[in-house]
């Protein structure tokens, strides 16, 4: 995993409501690094290992799925990987959480944006992401596995650093041209949870 944006919430938020967590990534140390000071089961491994999923899904109550790529290789591993994600987690899991994106809606055709929201992506990133929902809530509806997809919109902050306005920003404060898109663009940002060991000074030296 690249940002631990979405994963970093994930892992605050369940260590605090008092489950025991494994946390799984690519990075091992970025994630002692981060997490090192609580009570949380870190193991580094391949999510697109079949035997190894299955391993670390083993009798969960739940199971997040909140790998982060960089956007060039979208096209060739998301499938790929959600495909052997839900295959390593049905029959060990109990639920598996799809911590998913806005891109999947499209253009708003209303003003606030709810879950009831029609899906209809514009981009091939929100065509891939709306396909990787329609796995799982097909998996769900044969019974395979109970699948809960949960949208949100770009992380900034400490460690979210595959994001659009890490890019935005990241080259600004560089003093660098950025030309990310093509126009001008609105987007909903959260914030990632500022931690004792990923103060505000260090993300601002991280980026600059």
């Amino acid at each position: 995993m690249r940002g631990f944006g979405r994963h970093g919430i994930l892992i605050t938020e369940l260590n605090q409501a008092g489950y025991h967590v494994r946390a799984v990534a690519r990075n091992g140390q970025r994630m002692h690094e981060q997490f090192g000071n609580l009570p949380v089961e870190i193991c580094q491994g391949d999510a697109t290992d079949r035997a190894f999923v299955r391993r670390m899904c083993d009798g969960a109550e739940l199971v997040f799925h909140s790998i982060g790529l960089p956007y060039s290789e979208w096209e060739s591993k998301q499938m790929p990987i959600m495909n052997t994600i839900l295959q390593g987690a049905s029959g060990m899991a109990k639920r598996l959480v799809l911590v998913n994106n806005v891109y999947v809606y499209g253009w708003p055709r209303t003003p606030m944006v709810s879950e009831t929201h029609p899906t209809d992506p514009q981009t091939k990133k929100g065509k891939i992401r709306c396909e990787m929902e329609e796995m799982l809530l097909k998996a769900h509806d044969k019974g395979v596995i109970e699948g809960v997809v949960a949208r949100f919109p770009d992380f900034y902050g400490p460690y979210a650093d595959n994001s659009f306005l890490h890019s935005v920003f990241g080259r600004s404060w560089k003093r660098k041209l950025f030309t990310g898109w093509d126009g001008w663009m609105w987007r909903e940002s959260t914030f990632s949870r500022l931690t004792p060991q990923r103060p505000w000074s260090d993300w601002l030296g991280m980026m600059m």
